[in-house]
């Protein structure tokens, strides 16, 4: 497990009734552009304080495909979008995730 500022980047979790505190639960980010829109996505961190900042997510904007991708944990949605300046998050949606097993 990676931590990324107060973000752990993957395993699961949800608000734990045991102990009565909120645990991590997956989630992907999804953010999509056009390609006349690509600079301007990234010019959107320039100053934008994130814990996501200076480090890797996965991109088809060389492909022609303008979509980036970030695997995370947070507690809820709104923590996730949080996370991505106003213009990403306009072009984003956070969608938990978890693995399953295909027959």
């Amino acid at each position: 497990m990676t931590r990324v500022g107060e973000i752990r980047v993957f395993p699961r979790c949800q608000f734990d009734l045991d102990i009565g505190t909120w645990t991590m639960v997956p989630f992907r980010l999804v953010h999509r552009h056009s390609e006349e829109e690509c600079p301007t996505a990234f010019a959107a961190w320039k100053g934008f304080d994130s814990p996501l900042r200076g480090h890797q997510a996965t991109s088809s904007c060389r492909w022609g495909d303008h979509r980036i991708w970030w695997d995370l944990e947070a507690t809820n949605e709104d923590e996730v979008m949080s996370y991505l300046p106003r213009y990403v998050a306009d072009r984003a949606e956070a969608v938990r995730i978890g693995e399953v097993e295909i027959p």
